[in-house]
């Protein structure tokens, strides 16, 4: 076997096609990854004329040292200890030669698979033999996190498309079915964006991904025919016409029971009473709906962005990159709605997997990552716990110096 550094095309050629598949080990995040400071490079091992593993290492400037990150880890069989070997050593040579120091990889080597309710449904057979692979070749365990402290997210929401999208759709909790049927009853429409929503979707998410928008316009340029933007948009003529009929419905009903207050002074009177205070309230918030719809149409007569979704296509995996939405509109659920949709979508088309991204380990409803969590699984998705970071030196001088005077030169930078 030969070990030699790939062009793109080489590397996108076996990449594109290996499973489990993701956006993080292609040319096109490695050319994307160079607006925010990375250097890309790619890597094969060649086997007759064949490439049985291959990685891009993305490379940045950490103070005045060169550091690689390996995004979801090598394409390579992990449990072949002399493959794994020689693809290791034949990487830190060529590594070494140009000067950095270590790398980080965040393998998607399964760990646990746990339902919704973060109850086990299957452990890997493989992950010891591999995890001792890994650490008797020199790659050191960063640790069991259970939050966001590594490069990537050590759980994934991942919804298995192997359902109907009639079941997939039953899946779901029972309010994110309530909140998706109202979402599209509020008058919210899917669409197809195209680059000009873009900013829109920088705007709405710039708080909550550490990206500037040359990232997601490179995102979007890179990946070409495999990206794809989606946003929900209120059409304030539904949702208009739909808070008028229920407000005269609610006020023909309020008149009734007003009328059944005046003339019932019996024994029932504190029962119609209790009616009336009942449709009162109802009335008041029916006028307050229809109030903010009225509103809204005036000042967004040809509707309104609320949320957006940004996705790549890779082999057989829908991955969600980012997503977004408006907070002033929260109470119209469109992500829920956008989600759904774009699951059965996907699902009709025979995608495998729909990854909606990183969550945390089990945490209690007082957690700040409860609500992203039960979001993301409340579609019917499993938790997926990967192997997490490990670290290898590939310049042992170097990172010797980088560990005990980095600092240093960060401060400096700064």
């Amino acid at each position: 076997m030969t070990f030699k550094e790939l062009n793109k095309e080489e590397f996108d050629n076996f990449a594109l096609n290996y499973i489990p598949s993701t956006p993080y080990q292609t040319s096109a995040y490695g050319e994307t990854m160079k607006s925010q400071g990375y250097t890309p490079y790619y890597y094969g091992m060649n086997d007759n004329g064949n490439i049985v593993a291959a990685t891009m290492v993305l490379v940045k400037l950490d103070g005045k040292f060169k550091y690689g990150y390996v995004p979801r880890g090598y394409l390579i069989d992990y449990k072949n200890k002399e493959l794994l070997n020689e693809f290791t050593i034949n990487l830190r040579k060529d590594l070494n030669s140009k000067n950095i120091t270590a790398i980080k990889i965040s393998p998607m080597i399964v760990k646990n698979i746990y339902n919704s309710k973060y109850e086990l449904i299957s452990s890997n057979p493989d992950y010891d033999l591999i995890f001792n692979n890994l650490k008797e070749l020199g790659y050191t365990h960063l640790g069991y996190n259970n939050y966001f402290e590594g490069y990537k997210p050590r759980f994934d929401a991942l919804l298995e498309l192997n359902e109907d999208y009639f079941s997939l759709f039953n899946n779901m909790t029972k309010q994110f079915k309530t909140k998706v049927r109202s979402s599209e009853n509020n008058g919210v429409r899917i669409h197809k964006g195209t680059p000009d929503e873009i900013k829109t979707l920088y705007e709405q998410a710039k708080n909550k991904y550490p990206r500037d928008l040359k990232y997601y316009e490179e995102l979007y340029n890179n990946f070409k025919d495999d990206v794809e933007l989606y946003y929900a948009k209120i059409d304030p003529e539904v949702y208009l016409k739909k808070n008028q009929k229920e407000f005269v419905e609610i006020e023909k009903y309020a008149n009734i029971a007003n009328q059944n207050v005046m003339n019932n002074k019996g024994k029932s009177h504190q029962h119609e009473l209790t009616k009336k205070m009942d449709a009162d309230i109802a009335l008041n918030n029916a006028k307050a709906n229809l109030n903010k719809a009225v509103n809204l149409m005036a000042r967004y007569p040809k509707g309104v962005i609320i949320a957006t979704v940004l996705l790549i296509k890779t082999n057989n995996t829908i991955t969600i990159m980012m997503d977004s939405f408006d907070r002033k509109y929260n109470s119209f659920n469109a992500k829920h709605l956008i989600i759904w949709k774009l699951i059965e979508k996907y699902a009709k088309e025979g995608y495998k997997f729909f990854n909606l991204g990183g969550i945390t380990a089990k945490v209690d409803n007082k957690d700040k990552y409860y609500g992203l969590n039960s979001y993301k699984l409340g579609f019917g998705s499993k938790s997926y716990e990967y192997i997490g970071d490990l670290e290898f030196i590939t310049n042992k001088p170097l990172y010797l110096m980088y560990k005990n005077t980095g600092n240093l030169f960060k401060k400096e930078k700064k």
